[in-house]
């Protein structure tokens, strides 16, 4: 799912896109046959089932994306689709739902995802801080030599 490189042969281009693709259908019966299952409400109160159709669409998405860039119909950052790719990974999260210790582990991360926020805001302040004073103090070397 992750596996490009540089001069990659072009077989292996084609399989890892028919992978792609495979996994991706796989994924969207699985979703469709859980919603019409477990109904609209019973399917979207369950955070693990949003985060796989999430999943899905995403990887929709990047499907999407990865065609419009091959055919050039509109231009398209190509960083966009190297992040869609990237988003791929996120399909080992669906295997978390086994794993007990595993799941508590990143319920654990996802309630600290606001402090880390809180941290990494205040990193950036003084980060800031830094810039500004090398640039009060050092700003001028330049004009010297």
């Amino acid at each position: 799912m992750s596996m490009e490189h540089y001069d990659q042969p072009k077989s292996l281009d084609e399989a890892l896109k028919y992978c792609n693709y495979v996994f991706t259908i796989v994924f969207v019966i699985e979703a469709v046959l859980k919603l019409v299952a477990f109904g609209l409400r019973r399917f979207f109160k369950d955070r693990w089932n949003q985060l796989d159709l999430a999943i899905v669409l995403l990887s929709i998405m990047g499907i999407t994306l990865e065609e419009i860039e091959m055919s050039a119909a509109l231009p398209i950052n190509p960083t966009l689709i190297r992040i869609m790719r990237v988003l791929r990974i996120a399909r080992v999260l669906k295997l978390l739902k086994m794993a007990t210790g595993m799941r508590a582990l990143l319920d654990t991360v996802v309630q600290a995802l606001p402090q880390v926020g809180n941290l990494g805001l205040l990193f950036m302040l003084l980060f800031f801080i830094y810039a500004a004073l090398g640039v009060e103090l050092f700003g001028r070397l330049g004009e010297l030599g």
